[in-house]
């Protein structure tokens, strides 16, 4: 293990064992202490006050029932001896008999330990020197009383509690903010494709103070190293993915002139084809051209209630009345390039539009804060779902599955989550319980 992480451990394990040693070592044992002398005292004071002290007693059952008068159920526990002037024993309890008998008639306080069990005895001076009374407990388990426990303990219990908890969410802040850094990182990353993230408006970033000997400076290292080349890749695949799509569009716009002045079934296919072509391949160059959007990007303030529904009337026409644009506020306020937000709205109910089926209606509905394009087709499967955002990620219902004018490239969803991700907007689509789709794009 490097020294950093060795260091941070055997600190919290040193500051533990200390807190731990303090409390047992110094407070419960001093705490015990004193909850022993005062059970001890109680029970010295109360036979003290009875008739055992004045040998007011003929016999042992006698001495025996006013033992029971003075200490109720705390007798169990009592360590009883009575010595008359000439120092003999005029009364001893089975408890002082377990140990063994006479006991020292000083100091004062004092702990005997005989045969196995302990006890914490008191010597009290009888009156007129009568003789001495040695009253005490025992401190076998489970005699001693904790129901008398001061207020201050806990008191102590609290503050020692508090200081551990502090210290551990310190060691743990310590041990963790590198963990969460790293975590945040890698997962703007995924989220981001591999784009730069420094580029972006509120990238996480790496911690860039932890040395190479520290296992969590390698594991941010490595983390660094590894997101260098992703970004490479990607950017390298992009840029080849580009202008291979580039590329194509000459050749292509030469055969679709040349098949214009062809008749016949054939050739009319081949025109479709080749237009279809086109479209895909211009649908790619716009997903690959929006990349990162930068803060200096050009914005402008778009009223989406103005726009949307003017792109729901040039959408829906032919199919009267399925498009249904539901306004609920008007003042909401949007920054973006307008031909971007105007192309996300586009793409989002075409899509509506094509997944539903024909008799059914779609609805767009503009907030304060989102904009909803609910449809009422079949729902989006969970595959789908769980690859939204990549190019090509297409599905086609069973019931369409001939249908020639029914194929798609997926380009389209993946130009507004990129486009999305880009302004900072929240996007997703989800399966309504009651059937049909809901895309929800948050600006």
């Amino acid at each position: 293990m490097k020294r950093r992480f060795v260091l941070i451990i055997f600190s919290a394990l040193g500051l533990a064992i200390g807190a731990v040693s303090f409390v047992h070592f110094y407070f419960f044992r001093s705490e015990r202490q004193r909850l022993i002398d005062q059970q001890v005292e109680a029970v010295a004071t109360s036979l003290y006050a009875s008739d055992l002290s004045q040998f007011a007693f003929d016999d042992l059952e006698e001495a025996g029932d006013i033992v029971a008068d003075a200490l109720g159920d705390e007798r169990l526990g009592a360590v009883i001896v009575v010595y008359d002037s000439d120092g003999r024993i005029r009364y001893e309890n089975r408890n002082s008999e377990l140990l063994g008998g006479e006991f020292p008639r000083s100091p004062p306080l004092l702990t005997i330990s005989r045969n196995n069990h302990s006890a914490r005895i008191m010597n009290v001076e009888l009156p007129g020197g009568s003789g001495v009374l040695q009253a005490g407990v025992l401190l076998d388990r489970g005699q001693v009383r904790w129901n008398s426990l001061g207020r201050s303990i806990f008191v102590y219990l609290a503050l020692i509690g508090l200081v551990l908890v502090g210290v551990t969410w310190i060691l743990t802040s310590v041990l963790l903010r590198p963990l969460r850094s790293l975590a945040s990182y890698l997962r703007f990353l995924a989220e981001s494709g591999g784009s730069d993230p420094s580029r972006g408006e509120a990238s996480p970033s790496l911690p860039q103070n932890l040395r190479a000997s520290d296992e969590f400076g390698e594991l941010v290292s490595a983390a660094r190293e590894l997101a260098e080349r992703l970004r490479g890749d990607v950017a390298l695949g992009q840029a080849s993915a580009a202008q291979m799509a580039h590329e194509l569009k000459t050749p292509i716009t030469i055969i679709r002139n040349s098949l214009e002045g062809l008749e016949g079934r054939a050739a009319s296919e081949a025109r479709s084809e080749v237009d279809r072509l086109t479209k895909v391949v211009n649908e790619f160059l716009d997903w690959a051209r929006v990349g990162r959007i930068s803060p200096a990007e050009d914005r402008h303030a778009i009223r989406p209630a103005k726009v949307v529904p003017a792109l729901c009337d040039r959408l829906g026409r032919g199919e009267v009345g399925r498009l249904v644009c539901e306004v609920r506020q008007e003042d909401a306020v949007v920054f973006a390039k307008p031909e971007w937000f105007e192309q996300c709205v586009t793409n989002l109910v075409s899509n509506a539009l094509r997944y539903s089926p024909s008799a059914r209606p779609v609805r767009v509905v503009i907030e304060e804060t989102c904009l909803r394009v609910i449809d009422e087709g079949p729902g989006l499967p969970a595959e789908v779902e769980r690859r939204l955002g990549q190019p090509f990620n297409t599905w086609t219902p069973p019931e369409r599955a001939e249908a020639d004018d029914f194929r798609s490239t997926g380009l389209g969803l993946a130009w507004v989550l990129r486009v999305s991700k880009g302004y900072g907007w929240g996007f997703e689509m989800r399966r309504r319980p009651e059937g049909g789709t809901e895309a929800i794009l948050r600006y």
